[in-house]
């Protein structure tokens, strides 16, 4: 008697560019003219074990947002919170209480853009 052998099925994987999310990126990447989402600008802040009474206003104001999160690297807590352009005011109330702080970091679409801080930020508050 033989035995049979079921047939082995091939399970085409999709590629990579059938993905609506990543097509989108790609446009928006090779034409950011034509984008049509505003920016998210996202402000992250790292705070150790020992300095959370320091940074204690900072980590009230970010939670208080839907967008809040916190990550854990080591000993260090980084805070981040992402905002709209037209939330510029409350990006500039966090920016004044974390600017000073050794961990900031600054994204803009998920980029940390270079002179994110001194250039791209007072301009979004000049022009908003």
């Amino acid at each position: 008697m033989e035995a049979k052998l079921s047939p082995v099925r091939v399970v085409k994987e999709p590629d990579f560019l059938e993905d609506p999310k990543i097509q989108e990126t790609i446009e928006d990447i090779l034409y950011p003219y034509r984008k049509k989402k505003d920016p998210v600008v996202a402000i992250q802040f790292g705070v150790p074990p020992d300095g959370e009474e320091e940074w204690r206003e900072a980590i009230g104001f970010a939670s208080a947002h839907n967008s809040y999160s916190t990550t854990k690297i080591g000993k260090l807590t980084k805070h981040r919170v992402e905002f709209h352009p037209d939330q510029a005011w409350e990006i500039h109330q966090i920016y004044q209480m974390v600017e000073h702080s050794p961990h900031l970091e600054i994204w803009i679409d998920q980029m940390k853009l270079p002179y994110a801080a001194t250039l791209w930020l007072p301009l979004l508050w000049f022009y908003l």
